[in-house]
């Protein structure tokens, strides 16, 4: 792990002390890396994709824990119910016409939770607090023909939970 030495009279900086966190996590993110085989990112526990009872269109995700490739912590400590009539991006899943299909992907999404305002000595407000998060992201593929739709493209900076194949008329 890389470190710092501060020394005698030194006057520390807050990109001095965000430096040495900074190097404390890389030398974690390191250590992951090195545990697993060539740095594989995925899931560590849990994270199970359920249907909702009754059927409905959501599905319920586990508590659980996973690496992204970069070495960043997803920790899901409450079960998630993710609704899958809609993509990320307000878009509906909807399958348009009969005899088609089409895959729906949730992805885990590592994120910072940034909380604790505090005024700076500059009179910024800043964030003093940032913790391991994530977010739940929803992809739909291209809509086509039963047995000929594609999944959405894989993503480097998430984890795959769950693929997810709707048809026409699905609700």
């Amino acid at each position: 792990m890389n470190r710092v030495n501060f020394y005698l009279d030194q006057l520390v900086t807050e990109e001095n002390m965000d430096q040495a966190f900074d190097d404390v996590e890389d030398g974690l993110k390191n250590f992951l890396k090195d545990l697993t085989i060539q740095g594989s990112p995925g899931i560590a526990s849990g994270l199970g994709v359920t249907p909702t009872s009754p059927a409905s269109m959501s599905v319920k995700i586990a508590t659980g824990v996973a690496y992204q490739k970069v070495g960043d912590r997803s920790p899901v400590s409450s079960i998630q119910t993710v609704n899958l009539s809609a993509d990320t991006a307000g878009a509906s899943t909807t399958v348009p016409t009969a005899g088609q299909e089409r895959w729906i992907s949730i992805f885990l999404v590592a994120d910072r939770a940034l909380s604790e305002p505090v005024t700076g000595g500059n009179e910024q407000q800043v964030m003093y607090r940032s913790e391991e998060s994530f977010t739940i992201e929803v992809l739909k593929g291209t809509a086509a023909s039963e047995g000929s739709a594609t999944r959405p493209s894989p993503r480097n900076d998430a984890i795959l939970l769950a693929d997810v194949r709707r048809y026409n008329g699905q609700t």
